[in-house]
């Protein structure tokens, strides 16, 4: 896990901790963060809605188009969906590529399944470069430098 997600991490907490605050008041049982499931269809039309303009990084136009075109069916498809609404990968295609997608071709079925066979993420890119060319994890994450945007 990196830094960036701890303050995400307290604040699920804290919030769960004011949920079993007010479901004490109420005779009510607990709520646990670990069975909330990450796959609701309620919570997903939601965030696919147009009720989800305060919800934080969804507040923006291009992400909000993106989630509604989208149709979400899990937290991957929210954070793969986000990751790709940006003007340079929408350029490029490959938002269209992942809103027609299904499910990956073989080989690469178990290391894109998560984002419907499409590079989203950059270590996917090292974790595919090193299956196809049975390169060392290393040596493969090497090649990942083209696709970031900053330059060495």
């Amino acid at each position: 896990m990196t830094l960036h997600g701890m303050p995400a991490i307290t604040t699920i907490e804290c919030c769960v901790a004011a949920a079993n605050s007010r479901l004490l008041d109420a005779d009510q049982g607990d709520l646990n963060a670990a069975e909330i499931p990450l796959d609701d269809p309620g919570a997903m039309d939601l965030l696919a809605g147009e009720d989800a303009i305060d919800v934080f990084q969804v507040d923006d136009d291009l992400f909000r188009q993106a989630l509604e075109n989208g149709k979400p069916r899990s937290l991957d498809d929210v954070a793969a969906l986000l990751a790709l609404a940006r003007p340079l990968t929408i350029e490029a295609g490959l938002m269209k590529d992942w809103l027609r997608a299904g499910a990956p071709d073989e080989p690469l079925t178990s290391l894109l399944k998560e984002t419907r066979g499409v590079l989203v993420y950059q270590e996917q890119v090292a974790t595919v470069a090193a299956a196809v060319t049975d390169a060392p994890c290393k040596k493969a994450n090497a090649s990942g430098g083209p696709c970031s945007s900053e330059t060495p």
